[in-house]
C-alpha cells in the first residue's frame, strides 16, 4: 500500500510540474503577444494613412479624375455618367452661346432635355441668366 501511496505521488507531483510548466509557457507566449500587438500597432501609428482615391475617365475631355468630378447630369435620364461636371458646363455654355434653349444630355444616345435646374447646377450665373433670358425672350411671358 505504501508502495502505491509513493506512485501515486510521484505522479500527481509530475502532473504538478507538467501545469506549471504548461502555465508558464502559457504565459510566455501571452507576453509575446502582446508585445507583438504593441509592436504592430507603433508601426501602424507611423505608417501613413494610405487614401484611396476611386477615378474615372471622362468620355469627353479624356481626362482621369475623381468620381467627385461626376455628377448626373440630369435626373431625367437613367444611365451612367461619363462625362465630367467641367465638359457638361462647357456644353451648357457653348449651347446658350449659340442661343439653344433645348439643351441635350451629353451622354451617348440620350435625348433628353436639361431643365433650368440642370442648367443652373452645372453652368455660371451668368450663363444661367442667359439661358432664362433667351428662352424668356423665344417662349414669351407664358413661361412663367
Amino acid at each position: 500500500m505504501r508502495r502505491q501511496q509513493k506512485e501515486e505521488r510521484r505522479r500527481v507531483e509530475q502532473e504538478r510540474r507538467r501545469l506549471e510548466e504548461e502555465r508558464r509557457l502559457l504565459e510566455e507566449e501571452r507576453r509575446l503577444l502582446r508585445e507583438e500587438q504593441r509592436l504592430f500597432n507603433e508601426n501602424r501609428k507611423q505608417q501613413d494613412p494610405i487614401q484611396i482615391t476611386e477615378t474615372k475617365e471622362c468620355s469627353k475631355c479624356l481626362k482621369d479624375l475623381n468620381v467627385k468630378n461626376f455628377s448626373n447630369i440630369t435626373y431625367q435620364c437613367g444611365h451612367d455618367v461619363y462625362i465630367c461636371r467641367k465638359c457638361i458646363g462647357e456644353h451648357i455654355a457653348h449651347a446658350v452661346n449659340k442661343g439653344s434653349i433645348k439643351i441635350l444630355c451629353l451622354e451617348n444616345n440620350c435625348h433628353e432635355v436639361l431643365n433650368e435646374s440642370d442648367v443652373r447646377k452645372f453652368s455660371n450665373n451668368e450663363i444661367f441668366e442667359r439661358h432664362i433670358y433667351d428662352k424668356f425672350c423665344i417662349i414669351g411671358n407664358s413661361y412663367f
